[in-house]
């Protein structure tokens, strides 16, 4: 395989990337999946740096939403509902001035009904 193929490879498959469980995507829409996927980085993250609020809360932007995933606020705002419909995720308006956050549900008998893993 040519080397300069390998390189673009890495490169796009480097630290901006989204990993898309496709059994998800199947069950509950390609946003939806993309956005999920994209806030269990984000917690991830957070919990990494001790930045997850005691009731298990972080922060995420719609600006920054839109740059990680593309998805427009509009987007969003109906992915977000789905996923909170879905029972996937909570969100709540913090701080001043106020901040959306969100909070992954840990049910697993809610994310067993979406995706593949565990069937």
């Amino acid at each position: 395989m040519d080397s300069n193929f390998l390189v673009l490879l890495e490169l796009l498959r480097s630290d901006g990337s989204i990993v898309v469980n496709k059994k998800l995507a199947s069950n509950i829409g390609l946003n939806e999946a993309v956005l999920y996927s994209e806030l269990l980085s984000k917690y991830v993250y957070f919990a990494k740096k001790n930045q997850l609020t005691d009731e298990g809360y972080f922060f995420n932007t719609v600006e920054n939403l839109q740059k990680d995933t593309t998805l427009t606020k509009r987007q969003q705002l109906t992915v977000i509902n789905n996923l909170v419909k879905f029972g996937l995720i909570s969100t709540k308006l913090k701080g001043i001035p106020a901040k959306r956050h969100f909070k992954i549900i840990t049910n697993f008998e809610n994310i067993k009904k979406y995706s593949w893993f565990f069937h």
